[in-house]
């Protein structure tokens, strides 16, 4: 009989026996020699269910579905580059990343492939099918240059790279562009440390800097492909409130087409709306990302009165707020409104003439 230590204490201490070897319960004399494992070999109760609840929980998780995509090494590899790719891919691109540039290294070896065949997407078509990717991305660096600084020219760097997204299934390039981005005024020393070790760290820095801008470039093309989509909650003035948010992937600077709901196409039969036209009725730039929702500034307006003709599309000269309504759709579209507010300028410019 098990006698816990309070009780124990209360009674006299009986007289020291030697313990039995070995120190293992007493199976019933009824007990069967193919009796089942001792007890402690089982897990206890607490356990189990901690466990089924781990289990329960795991399964309950929601299941990633965003299209999978791996990193190729960088082309003529520039260690910084890579990293600001793949840090930037993971944080701010629409595509979960499987597999990273160490790990590809591997199967590259494993296969008997180096960087430069990448180049062919054939090659990384065969890659990404061994991976399991829906995508990969690969990447060339062209190099960096800086131009040191005069009495009156700040010092600049620049960085250029050429990035491809093609797709495993079909073997088709998505995207391929060439981007670069300049920094000016970096140091600001004086001339006796210019080549000191503080210049070099805040040459790392810019380096960094303009790296991590530099893939941005390159996501925001190809999160276009996997586009944010949502409604818009309410307007005020040229603000416009949208149920997406942070959380959702929305940043400062993207940009959203607003549509309103058209004309409608039903079966002649069951009379069933099998679709409804989207007419674009603004562009806003995204001015706020929080945790419930994100705020857009109205920039550009297509009101039925707009007169302005650019690549097939009817803008007003200046923006018609009133046209925007809560409840109307809206889809992340490519950034350009600077060029697009500086083309409405010429035109409107070049019809008042």
């Amino acid at each position: 009989m098990f006698t816990s230590e309070s009780d124990a204490q209360g009674r006299k201490k009986a007289p020291r026996r030697k313990a039995p070897a070995p120190a293992v319960t007493p199976k019933p004399d009824s007990a069967p020699e193919t009796s089942a494992a001792p007890a402690a070999a089982t897990p206890p109760a607490e356990a189990t269910s901690a466990a089924s609840a781990d289990t329960a929980d795991t399964d309950s998780l929601p299941k990633d579905t965003r299209p999978r995509i791996a990193i190729a090494p960088i082309g003529f590899g520039d260690r910084v580059l890579e990293t600001a790719l793949t840090d930037n891919l993971v944080n701010y691109s629409r595509f979960q990343v499987v597999v990273a540039r160490n790990q590809l290294r591997e199967i590259l070896g494993e296969q008997k492939l180096s960087n430069t065949d990448f180049v062919n997407p054939d090659t990384a078509q065969k890659v990404g099918k061994l991976v399991g990717a829906n995508y990969i991305v690969v990447g060339r660096f062209l190099g960096k240059n800086l131009t040191p600084g005069a009495l009156f020219m700040p010092d600049q760097l620049e960085i250029k790279a050429q990035f491809q997204l093609i797709e495993v299934e079909t073997g088709t390039v998505k995207v391929a562009d060439t981007f670069s981005v300049t920094t000016s005024g970096l140091f600001k020393l004086p001339e006796e440390y210019a080549l000191s070790s503080l210049a070099e760290e805040l040459m790392l820095q810019a380096y960094r800097s303009n790296a991590a801008e530099l893939v941005r470039k390159f996501i925001d093309k190809i999160n276009i492909i996997n586009p944010l989509k949502g409604y818009v909650v309410n307007v005020v003035g040229p603000e416009v409130y949208i149920n997406l948010s942070y959380k959702d992937g929305v940043r400062a600077g993207q940009e959203f087409m607003i549509f309103a709901d058209g004309n409608t196409i039903k079966d002649p039969i069951t009379g069933e709306i099998l679709s409804t036209e989207k007419q674009p009725i603004a562009r806003i730039v995204i001015i706020g990302a929080f945790e419930q929702f994100s705020i857009g500034f109205i920039f550009a307006t297509n009101s039925p009165q707009a007169s302005v003709l650019l690549g097939g599309v009817k803008y007003d000269p200046s923006p018609v707020f009133s046209v925007v309504q809560s409840q109307m759709s809206l889809i992340e579209v490519e950034r350009r409104g600077l060029a697009l507010l500086e083309d409405l300028k010429k035109a409107a410019k070049k019809k008042n003439k």
